[in-house]
């Protein structure tokens, strides 16, 4: 194995740990955290407790977008670097990144504060399962991606 290979194993490490922090964490949120809350807190308490959860995941989101930016385009060049067929690769490939940037984007909206988003956060349910049905589609299409990739190295 060389240097490369183990540079390019790390680095598909280091991706697939950050989507499972990023989509594991909005799951929990979704299916856990938000009914339990909204069973047991009173409304003020839940504000507050959601108010300080944000505030810690938002770090959480920015990290993880930025190692899911840098680990992505080292993963892309990997597969270039290996001679898959443009076609259907490139078009899955494009489908992927497009559905990345909304899963960001969402993420980075339900996290933050601004108040140009208030009216998603108000429909976080809504969006948070929105986001994991994307991640969840992503995870699929580079499954699909892979198997493109393996076959076109052997």
């Amino acid at each position: 194995m060389q240097t490369f290979d183990i540079v390019a194993i790390m680095v598909r490490w280091l991706h697939l740990s950050a989507v499972v922090v990023a989509i594991g964490g909005a799951f929990f949120m979704r299916f856990v955290l938000m009914p339990s809350a909204a069973a047991a807190l009173s409304d003020d308490v839940r504000k507050q407790l959601h108010a300080q959860l944000m505030r810690r995941w938002a770090r959480i989101v920015h990290v993880n977008v930025a190692l899911l930016l840098t680990t992505g385009v080292f993963n892309v060049y990997v597969a270039i670097r290996h001679d898959v067929a443009p076609m259907p690769y490139h078009a899955i490939l494009l489908v992927k990144i497009i559905m990345a940037f909304a899963v960001f984007f969402l993420a980075s909206t339900l996290s933050g504060s601004r108040p140009g988003f208030a009216k998603i956060r108000e429909k976080g349910r809504t969006w948070v399962g929105v986001l994991i049905a994307l991640g969840a589609a992503i995870i699929l299409l580079s499954s699909v991606l892979k198997a493109l990739h393996v076959s076109a190295a052997a």
